[in-house]
């Protein structure tokens, strides 16, 4: 077995990390990869004239990072926080970003072989965060298309 950069090669099968997280009692997994961090809810400042599902920005050590309120980015309502509540802050070409999740689950390995794609339909906008769908030991797990979160209408 051989370990390479967040992807392990086990006998020709690929597998990857992924964090698992909540959000409006959804499970959804972003690909360990580009995680940088987990923290705690800190106040965030709001900013004007931004799309509802930034909640604004954070200072994070020097750093200014916008928050995506992922509830609302996937078209739900917002909510009041738990303490369970935190943010992600993931990098991805250069771009960093928190987004704002009910809780965070677990970080599992899932074979690559085993990612199912969402089902077709027409409606674009439906399938545009998610990239595939896990099913391990009868638990569904959205997969987000990253790419997708750091884009703005």
């Amino acid at each position: 077995m051989q370990e390479n950069n967040n992807i392990t090669i086990q006998k020709d099968v690929e597998i990857e990390k992924y964090l698992s997280f909540y959000s409006a009692d959804v499970e959804y997994a972003v690909n360990i990869k580009y995680v940088t961090d987990i923290i705690k809810l800190l106040p965030i400042t709001f900013l004007p004239k931004l799309p509802k599902y930034i909640k604004g920005i954070i200072n994070l050590r020097g750093k200014i990072v916008p928050v995506i309120d992922m509830r609302m980015r996937f078209g739900k309502e917002s909510t009041e926080y738990t303490d369970a509540a935190c943010i992600i802050v993931m990098e991805y070409t250069n771009i960093v970003v928190g987004i704002l999740v009910d809780s965070v689950a677990e970080v599992t390995d899932i074979k690559t072989s085993s990612i199912m794609e969402p089902p077709k339909n027409n409606n674009t906008e439906l399938n545009r965060f998610v990239s595939g769908i896990s099913n391990q030991n009868g638990k569904v797990k959205l997969l987000i298309n990253s790419m997708e979160l750091f884009e703005v209408e």
